[in-house]
């Protein structure tokens, strides 16, 4: 462990340890072994008492103002439009006797990029924000 880590970390608040805590998947390998060494040294391993949302912090549904009411709407919209759409598709391909065909490639084509952007959505949901793409140090 590194001791200029945990010199750093012994002079932070209880409350900045817990807060550093909820962020340690940003933090290296390096670091959260040392910050655990403090927070178990403190005896700040207990879920009561992590710090507690004040006010001024926004809600998680607030966080993401992109996805409001007329956001709602289109994507119902589009979600009618695409229904509409593959509905006609599969009457003319029923009627061209091609449905088979036409499901078939449907779903090896479509299939495999809906379940990835299933994925990804079920993967950002789980992880509450998105992650920077460098370690930090502290």
């Amino acid at each position: 462990m590194n001791p200029d880590l945990a010199s750093v970390y012994a002079s932070k608040t209880d409350d900045e340890l817990l807060t550093l805590a909820l962020e340690r998947r940003s933090l290296e390998s390096e670091a959260q072994s040392a910050l655990w060494a403090e927070l178990h040294r403190r005896k700040l391993t207990s879920p009561g008492l992590r710090p507690r949302a004040t006010p001024d912090d926004p809600p998680f549904t607030k966080q993401n103002p992109a996805f409001n009411t007329p956001a709602k709407i289109g994507a119902a919209w589009f979600l009618l439009a695409l229904i509409g759409f593959g509905l006609v598709f599969a009457t003319v391909a029923y009627k061209a006797h091609l449905l088979g065909t036409a499901v078939l490639t449907y779903v090896l084509v479509w299939g495999p990029i809906f379940a990835m952007i299933a994925w990804a959505t079920h993967r950002t949901i789980r992880n509450g924000k998105p992650r920077s793409l460098t370690k930090r140090k502290l």
